[in-house]
C-alpha cells in the first residue's frame, strides 16, 4: 500500500511595498559576467604614461631640459610635439616651461605646446623679448585654428607690431586658420597686400572675410604700383557676392593692362560671351604666363 506524504505549502515570494516579486540578489549576480564587478578597480587605475617610441614623456622633457647636440633637438621636438597633441598634461608641462629663464627650452615649448590648454601660455609668448620664441608661438596658434580662438585679439595685437614681415604674415596665417574677421585688423592687412607678397594667401582670406567692408579700403590700392594686382584680385575675390567691387576696378582699369587681363579674365570665366575678347586681346600677349591662362581656359571651355 502507497503511503502519499503532504505536499510542502508553496510560500509566497516576497514583494515590494508596491507589489512587484522582488529578485533574490544572489540569482541575479550569478547571471552577471565576472569582468563587471572589476570595473570600479580599472577605472581607478591611472592611466599608463604617454610615450614616444617607447621612451616616456618625462624622459624627452629632461632630455629638452639638459640639451644636446644639434642632432638630436629635432628629434627631441619632434616627440614633444607628437605628445603635447593628445596628451594635456604634457603639454602643461611644456607650457609651464615657456617661462623658463633658458632660451634655447623657450622656442621649443612654444613650438611643441600644441594644446587648447597650452592657449594662454602661447598667448603671453606672443610678446617674448626673443623674436624665434613670438613666431614660433604665432605659428603654434595658427595649427591650434579655431582651438586658439581666445588668442584672437593678441594675434590682432601681434600683426599691427610684429617686426618684419615674417612675424606679420604668420599672425595673418593665424588669424585665417582661427577663422575670425576682426575690424582692427584691418589696417596692418592691407599694408600687407602687395604684388610681390609670399604668404598672401592668409592675407586675401582675412580681407574677404570682411565682405564689402574691405571694397572701398581696397579701392585706393589699385592705383598703387606695386599692390594694385594684389589688392584686384581681393575685389574679385569679392565680387561674386559683392557687385560693388567689380565697379571698383572698372573704374580704374581703362590705362592698366594688368587689371584688364584680370577683368576680362575674372568675366570669361563667368560668362562665354565674354571669351572672344579675352582671347583676342591676349592670345598673342608678349607675357608667357598670360597666354598660358587664355590657352588654359581656352580648353577647359572646348572640353
Amino acid at each position: 500500500m502507497r503511503i502519499s506524504t503532504p505536499a510542502e505549502p508553496v510560500r509566497p515570494r516576497p514583494t515590494c511595498p508596491r507589489g512587484h516579486a522582488s529578485i533574490r540578489v544572489s540569482s541575479f549576480t550569478g547571471m552577471l559576467p565576472s569582468s563587471l564587478f572589476l570595473l570600479p578597480a580599472l577605472l581607478a587605475q591611472e592611466p599608463p604614461p604617454a610615450t614616444y617610441r617607447g621612451v616616456p614623456a618625462a624622459e624627452w622633457l629632461q632630455r629638452l631640459q639638459r640639451g644636446g647636440d644639434d642632432e638630436s633637438r629635432p628629434q627631441v621636438s619632434c616627440a614633444l610635439r607628437e605628445l603635447a597633441i593628445d596628451d594635456a598634461a604634457v603639454a602643461r608641462q611644456l607650457a609651464q616651461l615657456l617661462t623658463s629663464g633658458e632660451l634655447r627650452v623657450r622656442r621649443t615649448a612654444a613650438w611643441c605646446a600644441e594644446h587648447r590648454c597650452a592657449v594662454p601660455f602661447l598667448v603671453d609668448a606672443l610678446d617674448d623679448a626673443d623674436g624665434e620664441v613670438r613666431r614660433n608661438a604665432t605659428i603654434t596658434l595658427a595649427r591650434l585654428g579655431a582651438a586658439a580662438a581666445d588668442a584672437t585679439p593678441h594675434l590682432v595685437q601681434r600683426l599691427a607690431r610684429a617686426e618684419g614681415d615674417f612675424e606679420r604674415h604668420a599672425a595673418a596665417e593665424a588669424l585665417a586658420l582661427i577663422g575670425t574677421a576682426h575690424a582692427d585688423a584691418l589696417p596692418a592687412l592691407l599694408g600687407l597686400v602687395r604684388d610681390d607678397a609670399d604668404s598672401t594667401s592668409s592675407v586675401r582670406t582675412l580681407l574677404t572675410n570682411h565682405g564689402a567692408t574691405a571694397v572701398p579700403l581696397l579701392q585706393p590700392l589699385l592705383q598703387q604700383p606695386g599692390r594694385a594686382v594684389a589688392a584686384a584680385d581681393i575685389l574679385l575675390d569679392l565680387a561674386d557676392h559683392h557687385p560693388v567691387a567689380i565697379a571698383a576696378i572698372e573704374a580704374v582699369a581703362t590705362g592698366d593692362e594688368a587689371l584688364q587681363f584680370r577683368l576680362l579674365e575674372w568675366k570669361a570665366r563667368r560668362n562665354h560671351a565674354a571669351v572672344p575678347e579675352f582671347v583676342r586681346r591676349f592670345a598673342h600677349d608678349a607675357t608667357p604666363h598670360k597666354r598660358r591662362r587664355v590657352f588654359d581656359l581656352d580648353l577647359r571651355l572646348d572640353a
